[in-house]
């Protein structure tokens, strides 16, 4: 470690090739970071997750299962079953069963690959020919079978596939089946096969429809003022560019029809693409805010800290170096931005400066006035020479607090810690790198005014040195709160999660999903999967009453709003063929399954069914009948709500499932409750590997068992109270908040490690005078940094996306709570023994300058 500290300093004999050096990095890491792409899905834990694989399986299984765009046309008048209404519902299925998603860039990169020879230029002219359509997919599909063609390309063809076709099925009252009963059997055929003519049929078709109960809350509201378009989609879940794709064509058709004269009915989206859409609107505007906004809090910060244009140019220029590494290193991973890693410059930007807050302190400490360069370059060495041991194992601890993040199942904070990990040690290299050579290149006296010359600070150091002088009572105080507070947090912490309540408020996609919460049974879908290994399980008269005690008791649930089984296959068939004569639907009373029910009727109503050539049964049970679900629309997507629903089915299905018939929930809304699940499991295991990394880490820069675990101390009593304040509050744990724990012990230990090493250095008459000594000495460059770090975690509040701004504040006053008890707990437990200096204390003067914070 010598020999790299000694390269270090030996390099800045060199300043302007230091320089270019630089610049030259930072101007390659800024193309690559040009590149980087946007991930707005929803779907945050990985494609191995067991609910991932549930959904999969689900979509193996089954029809009516890819992702969805729901759109719901209200009508004012409260008759959604009008002409004007009726035919824009028969234009809309039309036109969304024939969208394409292509743009003439896709044409252009054909004919590049032609140019470039990965296609011969007949292939890319009988493609272009007459445009791109759904009948060069074929086409499509052998050219990316090519083993010549790159991994890329591949990728790209077979996506330009998918969008030439990007929609499977339409589902609405121009599409849905509708089962009646005709002499001899059944009759299976669309509910509007062409529009009605007149008010007489209009009124049947209503009457028709609402007396139907498989398409009540799902397909049309109970009163008839309105009716969904569902649209299901080729495009995979987690295809987020293509569904921002599909959202924008859907509302530029939607558009289209409402700008007509005389459209009077109110439409609204909801389903994936619009979430992946509003994601990727509020990551659009977090990135026009944030960076901005925490550029402009650390230019205050250092500004009244240094009082100098250097002291503010030169922090800022190695934040903003370290960010663009940052983001160049991601972009040539090909890791995207998500909603989590959006907030990654806020992170990176405020930690960035605090080393080089306490170079410069250190820097301007040690220059002497009016300095020529020989001067500067004496002073900057010093400062390097002092600061790299300290900054290096304070830097360490910080990225170990990052990199702990990675043990979780959510890919999203998995990328947070890791990047940001590497960007903090990106920052202390271009610190080490850069600020000597600026500082040597660029005279300035040393600073007169600001918070690291201020009289005022020193007397509030003073302050703060004479309570934490009487260590003992400021230290049972502590204890006496934050065991309160420990026991109030216990009994009202939350876990939760959501997705669309986390979006401000006046934005479309929450008032969007909240009129059709409004009108229909939900928008947050999840499946019950039933399965068996034998074949026409569900012929089986056991198994099917087993579905109709789940699903009786979830329609019972006040959360559940809609549901379909292959039950509701068979009472309604059993309904239209108990009709009486001239009668198509039968009775309400019948809508039931036969109370003699067996196994050959159940084989013979499907056959009936099959043979009228019926196929939204597929939806619910599979070719073999061997598997079904219980398909079920929630009015919520919190995922305490939404998790309650189905541990209360799972435990009913305990009880009425025959053998041989297990269950899986799967879907949007389950994996929604395991990536709550996965937060809080990946909370609790980042925070387990932060502390013992750091401990190990301590334990070693201190050279003591004891200080190294005091040190932890004050993280502690952080934690306690940062949690209790939430708990004090309302605020749950989600995705945003549950990183705190592991991101306090990485910054904040830094605290604890400077306060400590001031208190071993210092001196005094007594116990008191020595405490203060040392927060004097300790006290502004923690402070600076408290104030940099809290005021730019800060900006995370003006994010459009609740979980970021919940974050905001609680790492704010984490930064807070972490800097004040390592100054006012830790001073109780130093022991005035003068051991041996360790590593982080290493310098050649008396005393060295605390490091990053």
């Amino acid at each position: 470690m010598n020999a790299v500290m000694q390269l270090f300093t030996g390099v800045q004999r060199h300043p302007w090739l230091m320089m270019l050096g630089l610049l030259l990095v930072t101007v390659l890491a800024l193309g690559a970071a040009g590149q980087l792409q946007i991930n707005s899905t929803p779907y945050m834990i990985d494609n191995s997750h067991p609910s991932r694989v549930a959904d999969h399986d689900t979509k193996r299984l089954f029809s009516n299962t890819g992702e969805q765009a729901f759109v719901a046309i209200d009508n004012p008048q409260g008759n959604v079953f009008n002409a004007r209404s009726l035919a824009t519902v028969q234009e809309l299925s039309r036109t969304f069963e024939r969208m394409l998603l292509i743009s003439e860039a896709d044409s252009q990169r054909l004919t590049a690959l032609a140019e470039d020879g990965v296609l011969t230029m007949p292939q890319a002219n009988a493609l272009l020919q007459d445009g791109l359509t759904p009948q060069d997919i074929p086409a499509l599909k052998r050219l990316a079978q090519q083993e010549s063609i790159s991994a890329l390309d591949k990728a790209w063809l077979e996506n330009l596939a998918v969008r030439l076709r990007p929609v499977k099925r339409v589902r609405s009252l121009a599409r849905m089946e509708h089962i009646e009963a005709f002499t001899g059997g059944l009759d299976v055929r669309p509910l509007m096969k062409t529009l009605p003519q007149n008010d007489a049929e209009r009124q049947a078709l209503r009457e028709a429809v609402l007396a139907n109960p498989m398409f009540i809350n799902g397909l049309v509201s109970p009163k008839g003022n309105a009716t969904t378009i569902q649209v299901e989609f080729n495009i995979d879940e987690d295809d987020s560019p293509s569904m921002l794709l599909a959202y924008g064509e859907i509302s530029r058709i939607i558009n289209d029809v409402s700008a007509r004269e005389g459209f009077s009915d109110r439409v609204y989206l909801s389903g994936p693409p619009m979430i992946a859409a509003q994601t990727a609107t509020s990551m659009e505007q977090d990135n026009q805010t944030l960076l901005p906004g925490v550029l402009l809090v650390i230019i205050v910060v250092l500004l009244l800290s240094f009082g100098r244009l250097q002291g503010v140019v030169a922090p800022l220029m190695i934040a903003v170096i370290a960010l663009f590494w940052t983001l160049g290193t991601m972009a040539a991973f090909g890791v995207k931005q998500n909603i989590v890693t959006s907030m990654l410059p806020v992170f990176i930007i405020a930690i960035a400066v605090c080393d080089a807050i306490h170079f410069l302190a250190t820097y301007y400490r040690l220059l002497p006035a009016n300095p020529d360069r020989a001067a500067r370059t004496q002073a900057a060495s010093d400062a390097l020479r002092k600061l790299f041991w300290p900054m290096l194992v304070t830097t360490i601890t910080t990225m170990a607090g990052f990199f702990a993040l990675s043990w979780t199942e959510v890919i999203f904070i998995r990328e947070f810690g890791i990047f940001v990990g590497l960007g903090v040690l990106f920052a202390w290299i271009v610190t080490m790198l850069f600020l000597p050579a600026l500082v040597i290149l660029w005279k300035a006296p040393p600073p007169r005014f600001g918070l690291l010359v201020s009289t005022l600070v020193s007397r509030f150091m003073g302050l703060l040195g004479r309570v934490a002088g009487h260590g003992k009572a400021v230290v049972m105080a502590v204890v006496v709160l934050m065991a309160g507070g420990l026991l109030y947090t216990q009994q009202n912490l939350t876990v939760d999660n959501q997705v669309i309540g986390y979006f401000e408020a006046d934005s479309r996609i929450r008032q969007d999903d909240a009129a059709i919460n409004a009108n229909f049974g939900g928008s947050t879908v999840v499946s019950f999967l039933l399965e068996s290994k034998e074949v026409d399980a569900f012929k089986q008269p056991q198994v099917m009453l087993a579905v109709e005690k789940l699903q009786q008791q979830l329609n019972n649930d006040p959360l559940v709003g809609f549901t379909i089984s292959p039950v509701n296959f068979i009472e309604r068939m059993h309904q239209v063929l108990s009709a009486g004569e001239g009668e198509t639907s039968g009775s309400a009373a019948d809508y039931r399954l036969p109370s003699d029910l067996t196994q050959p009727m159940l084989a013979q109503y499907y056959l009936l069914y099959e043979n009228a050539n019926g196929q939204d049964l597929f939806d619910v049970v599979d070719r073999r009948f061997s598997n079904g679900r219980i398909l079920t629309v929630l009015h919520s997507d919190r995922s305490s709500e939404v998790g309650g629903v189905i541990e209360r089915v799972m435990n009913e299905a305990r009880n009425v499932l025959p053998a041989g018939v297990s269950i899986r929930a799967a879907g949007y809304g389950e994996i929604l409750v395991s990536t709550t699940d996965a937060v809080v499991g990946g909370q609790i295991q980042s925070l387990l590997l932060a502390v013992v990394l750091i401990a190990l880490l301590v334990v070693a820069i201190l050279r003591s068992l004891r200080l190294g675990l005091l040190a932890l101390l004050p993280l502690l009593f952080t934690l306690v109270g940062v949690f209790t304040l939430m708990a004090l509050t309302g605020t749950a744990l989600d995705i945003g908040t549950s990183i705190i724990a592991a991101i306090s012990f990485g910054i904040g230990i830094d605290y604890a490690i400077h306060t400590i090493a001031a208190l071993r250095l210092s001196k005094g008459q007594d116990h008191a005078e020595l405490v203060a000594n040392a927060l004097q000495y300790c006290g502004k460059p923690i402070l600076i940094n408290t104030l940099a770090l809290g005021f730019g975690f800060l900006v995370l509040t003006l994010s459009g996306y609740q979980a970021l701004v919940n974050l905001g504040y609680f790492i704010s006053l984490t930064m807070l709570f972490s800097a004040l008890f390592a100054l006012l707990v830790l001073p109780a437990f130093h022991r005035p023994d003068a051991p041996q200096a360790t590593v982080a204390e290493r310098a050649d003067e008396p005393q060295a300058e605390p490091a990053n914070a």
